[in-house]
């Protein structure tokens, strides 16, 4: 554990008590014995101190709130005082607030194994106040970067496709409902029947991954069901050259600029 956790400064851990003391409850290790452990510096950040959590730190909740939401959000007669939909929707809130207060200046945070895929009822409770997080934190001047095939910041279509989400609804209007999609639906169909508004047209874009290939993956995963993915996307790579030249851009240089960062 120590050689893994060697780089790691802080674990957050924002559960009840009576779950993160249960033994052996979802995985083989023993959760709560390492909590009880001593771990040098690295600080596990909880909802307060627990004496018998020695790293353990509280979590600046009320100054977070007061900080980031205070009167910013009316509902109702009041206010929105709090909106954490799970552990990462903390976590972005801290960054943004240390930012704020001159703790940490945070420039890029990366999130990686955060999918919140929208099958499961927990992650359609959790997901948006995470995405809320992001943008606040892009207010404040913070980058915040995502795998290629992360489904953060990409809504999904649950109702057209059962239990198998579509993936890639993120720009109304321009890219969804597509004409193929309305076609597919036997929906009708107006005049000059073009996609004319393709996002990315304009000659200074920045690469947008690779545009065709985002694309016929969204599609593909629409279409299929989960167990073919690794053979669909096998089938994908093979025709990325071809997919990459009708954008307009060269394979090399779609990873150079995938590295640069």
């Amino acid at each position: 554990m120590a050689k893994n956790m060697s780089k790691i400064s802080r674990w957050f851990q924002f559960h009840h008590r009576w779950r993160f003391t249960r033994r052996n409850a979802r995985y083989e290790a023993d959760h709560w014995a390492w909590l009880q452990e001593n771990h040098d510096d690295l600080q596990v950040v909880m909802q307060r101190h627990f004496t018998d959590v020695p790293n353990s730190t509280k979590y600046p909740l009320r100054e977070v709130c007061d900080l980031l939401l205070g009167t910013t959000i009316g509902r109702g007669a009041g206010y929105q005082l709090r909106y954490f939909t799970s552990t990462f929707a903390y976590m972005l809130a801290l960054v943004m607030y240390e930012k704020k207060m001159g703790i940490h200046d945070w420039e890029r945070v990366e999130l990686y194994g955060c999918e919140l895929v929208q099958i499961e009822e927990e992650y359609f409770k959790q997901r948006p106040g995470l995405e809320y997080w992001i943008g606040r934190c892009n207010e404040a001047g913070i980058q915040i970067y995502v795998p290629e095939f992360c489904r953060i910041m990409t809504a999904c279509d649950v109702q057209k496709t059962g239990v198998h989400p579509q993936f890639g609804y993120n720009s109304y209007g321009y890219m969804e409902p597509s004409l193929g999609s309305a076609m597919q639906q036997g929906l009708p169909i107006g005049e000059d029947p073009t996609e004319e508004n393709l996002i990315g047209a304009w000659e200074d874009a920045p690469i947008e991954f690779v545009h065709g290939r985002i694309k016929g993956l969204f599609f593909m995963e629409s279409a299929a069901n989960m167990s073919t993915l690794d053979d669909d996307l096998a089938k994908l790579w093979e025709a990325e050259p071809l997919l990459a030249e009708a954008v307009g851009v060269r394979v090399e240089e779609v990873w150079d600029h995938d590295r640069s960062d």
